[in-house]
């Protein structure tokens, strides 16, 4: 095991959480993640081809920006050449599939690539349906923020959608394997309502928008607009949503087929009623120092508890270790995989926070085994 009074290395934040029975205290850290393709990840230099279908180009573009920007511990997972790298016969591919994969693998030698990704965006349709609502707004204020009688008005509304899907495909150039095949969907949204676009899904700069829209509707109906009166220029149209869902959808083909750093919040537990008395009050004052930022201090008290013969059953001291071990250690999730597998099998019943934590180091591992061998 490690020790933890060394100086701490890695860079968390300490968020207190309430909860019903006692305080659940969180560090954040940085960790590492394998993609869900790894075939695919293993291949670093790649050639993005021209995909075919509605929308074809612009999405072709979106995954090389979007591939272009994967990155894992600061460096750049891919380097991206596309079509506009070719001389000669660098032709979008056809539909045919064998023919397509030749002539793919072709246009992968020529750019000197080690994999291509090819496919076709199956779906780009915008959709407008048209309905009617309605609302209500104070048609008699009395004082301010006070209204004396409400009233309701009709609008009219029109929601603009986008469906998006694309099948994309990576092929090995040396092999003509395919090593990443998957259907990928997205949709999005907006609303039109007497001429203002409202989004579909509101957010907090939308609650502040509905609440100016409440003052103004002390006013009563306006005589241009039904009764809101005219906001700013909407920002959203048909192009910047399409846009915005595209880039979407290559951004899952990014975290599938590239390895990525992901911010990690680990929970470690406040009691460990398992220990002797002496030892529990060591192990809550040891929570203290986290309470103030000081997770090198508290993981040294769990430390030196862990010379306890009662340690080695204490279910809470074992995943506080691997939570040590998770946050201050991060380049060695098998470290707090072994504490929280020995805390695993000491469980009688189901403890949420061991077994995620179980699952999750599990994965670490397995990822970092995989971005090795890249």
């Amino acid at each position: 095991m490690r020790s933890f009074t060394a100086t701490l290395l890695w860079t968390f934040a300490l968020i207190s959480i309430a909860g019903a029975a006692q305080a659940a205290d969180t560090v954040r850290y940085e960790g590492r993640f394998a993609a869900k393709f790894p075939e695919a990840a293993k291949l670093n230099q790649i050639a993005v081809l021209a995909f075919t279908g509605p929308d074809g180009g612009n999405f072709s573009a979106a995954l090389a920006a979007e591939l272009q920007s994967a990155v894992l511990d600061g460096q750049q997972v891919f380097s991206v050449k596309t079509m506009e790298g070719l001389t000669g016969d660098g032709k979008a591919p056809t539909t045919k599939p064998g023919v397509e994969v030749a002539a793919a693998i072709r246009s992968g030698n020529k750019l000197g690539a080690q994999a291509v990704y090819i496919g076709e965006v199956t779906s780009a349709k915008i959709s407008r349906a048209n309905r009617t609502e309605q609302r209500s707004y104070c048609a008699e204020p009395d004082g301010f923020l006070k209204c004396k009688r409400q009233a309701t008005r009709n609008v009219s509304c029109t929601r603009i959608v986008v469906d998006y899907a694309v099948a994309p495909r990576a092929i090995n150039v040396s092999t003509g394997a395919i090593v990443y095949s998957q259907t990928i969907v997205d949709q999005g949204s907006y609303d039109i309502c007497d001429g203002q676009t409202q989004a579909v899904n509101q957010n907090l700069g939308d609650t502040f928008r509905g609440l100016g829209q409440q003052l103004r509707s002390l006013a009563g109906p306006s005589s241009n607009s039904q009764g809101d009166a005219p906001q700013q220029p909407a920002v959203m149209t048909e192009d910047a949503l399409v846009s915005q869902v595209r880039n979407r959808v290559a951004e899952k083909v990014r975290r599938q087929v590239a390895p990525y750093n992901q911010i990690v919040n680990v929970t470690f537990k406040r009691k460990a009623p398992e220990l002797p008395k002496g030892d529990q009050e060591r192990f809550k004052s040891a929570g203290e120092f986290g309470d103030i930022g000081r997770l090198d201090r508290a993981c040294g008290i769990w430390e030196s508890i862990a010379a306890s013969p009662a340690a080695a059953n204490s279910v809470s001291l074992l995943y506080n270790l691997g939570v040590c071990q998770e946050a201050l250690l991060p380049d060695d999730p098998n470290a707090a995989l072994e504490y929280y597998a020995k805390a695993d099998q000491l469980l009688s019943k189901p403890d949420k926070l061991v077994s995620d934590a179980y699952v999750r180091t599990k994965r670490m591992v397995d990822a970092q085994r995989s971005i090795q061998k890249r």
